[in-house]
Parts: C-alpha cells; sequence; structure tokens
C-alpha cells in the first residue's frame, strides 16, 4: 500500500500575478509565515498549519507549492476532498509533478472499476488522459497520415506501398480516437471548470433543495463533477457527474478547479 509523500516543500515559489517590485517586504514577511506553518505542520498542529497556509493563499493564489503544502495538512486532518483540490489545484500550477500526483491518487475515492472493456477504455479516454495529451497526439497522427500517405504514392516497391498504406489507416483511425475523445471532453467542460466534492457523503438530489424531488444518492468527498448550469436561488446548482448521471447538489459542497 503507498503511503501519502507528505514531506513538506520548504520552498516558497510565490509565483502569483500581480505583484510587484515594491512587494518586497510582503513577500519576506510571507517567507517568514511560510516557514512558520511548515514548523507547526512538522510539530503536529495541522489545524494551525491549514489556517496559515490558508492565509497566505490569500495573499499569493496561484503558488502551487502552497497548495501542495496545504493538501497535505488537510490529509492529515482527514479531509481528503480539500485535499483531493488543493493537489488538483497545485497540478494546474505545475503541470506533471510527481509528489502532488501521488498524493492525489491517494487521496482521491476509488471509483467501482466499470463493467467491460469498452466502459473502461471510454472512462480512461474520457477521465484519465489530459485534453492537450490528446490534441497533440492528434496533431502527430495528421503528421504520420500525411507522410506515410505521401511515401506510399510515391514509392514504388508494392510491398513497401502496401506497408505505408496501412500505416496510413493506422495512424488516421488514431487520429479519429484523439480528435473525439477531445471532443467529448470539452464537449462535458464547455459550461464551467470541473469542480470538486469537498464536503464527504454529498446529497445528490434530483431537484434543487434539501426536500426537492428524490434523493439519487451521494458523492464521496473527492470526487469530480461538472457544473451544467448557474446556481439556482436555493443554493443548489446542476451537475454532471464523471459517469453521465446528472443531478443536483449544494453548491456549498463544490470547489471549483480554477486560477
Amino acid at each position: 500500500m503507498r503511503r501519502l509523500l507528505h514531506i513538506l516543500v520548504f520552498t516558497l515559489s510565490l509565483s502569483s500575478l500581480g505583484k510587484g517590485a515594491g512587494a518586497a517586504p510582503s513577500l519576506m514577511e510571507s517567507r517568514a509565515t511560510f516557514e512558520s506553518a511548515n514548523q507547526t505542520y512538522l510539530r503536529g498542529d495541522f489545524a494551525v498549519a491549514r489556517d496559515i497556509y490558508l492565509e497566505l493563499l490569500e495573499q499569493w493564489p496561484n503558488d502551487a507549492v502552497l497548495y501542495y503544502n496545504l493538501g497535505n495538512t488537510q490529509m492529515q486532518l482527514d479531509e481528503p476532498g480539500w485535499a483531493v483540490w488543493c493537489y488538483e489545484m497545485a497540478l494546474l500550477l505545475r503541470p506533471g509533478w510527481r509528489e502532488a500526483t501521488h498524493n492525489l491518487r491517494l487521496a482521491q475515492p476509488t471509483d467501482p472499476a466499470p463493467a467491460n472493456f469498452l466502459d473502461r477504455a471510454i472512462h480512461w479516454a474520457r477521465d484519465d488522459v489530459a485534453p492537450w495529451r490528446w490534441s497533440w497526439l492528434a496533431v502527430l497522427m495528421w503528421a504520420l497520415t500525411l507522410s506515410a500517405a505521401s511515401g506510399a504514392l510515391l514509392i514504388e516497391r508494392p510491398a513497401l506501398s502496401r506497408g505505408l498504406w496501412r500505416l496510413t489507416g493506422f495512424s488516421a483511425l488514431l487520429m479519429v480516437v484523439a480528435l473525439a475523445s477531445l471532443m467529448v471532453q470539452r464537449g462535458e467542460r464547455q459550461t464551467s471548470p470541473p469542480s470538486i466534492v469537498v464536503e464527504g457523503d454529498t446529497q445528490v438530489r434530483s431537484g434543487p433543495g434539501e426536500e426537492a424531488g428524490s434523493i439519487m444518492g451521494s458523492l464521496p468527498a473527492g470526487t469530480r463533477v461538472w457544473q451544467v448550469s448557474a446556481p439556482l436561488a436555493t443554493g443548489w446548482v446542476k451537475v454532471q457527474m464523471g459517469d453521465g448521471p446528472v443531478g443536483f447538489v449544494d453548491q456549498a459542497a463544490l470547489r471549483e478547479l480554477k486560477l
């Protein structure tokens, strides 16, 4: 069983936008406060450390290190939903960060495995592959398709020509798959960025309110959903879950993944 990588990052990048050269005293104060938060975490005062990190994030809202350390603190406080949101925000700011990716996988709820291979493949293509990867794959397969087709037309050797035509068909198929996956992902995300359920066992109802409609189920903390409507006066919002169903949840239980 993998363990949480809860070793803190002690170098604060403080990379938020809008800070000019005149912010030097504030920068020095923030670094001192950051060191204080780290030492508080190491002493086991996780609630106090969380409050200090949150205070720093109000000043430096685009700093990946702050989100990562805050996520570790939330895990120690047994708040996996908030931890998932923090790690996801850290990865938005620093894509591919190994430690954040590791801890995110530990904090995320375990979904039941899809019933068959096709469902598993669709789930993987839609949820586990970043859109930019599909974009690059589509571009690469487009270039390979053109190159292979050109070579097949120019080369006179039948055996080699047939091989190039097969490569053309294969790369064209991969290009179509990449474009289709990208369109599905963008279609699901066109109304708003994804949100993370930060409160455990968040109720999903068929109507917008605590007594509206019927209970459709509940979402564990850390679940990713997409808002498909603006929040209503009741404070509830219509969302789509990863596997397709649409229902209403209390907006207070969600945090958007956006900078």
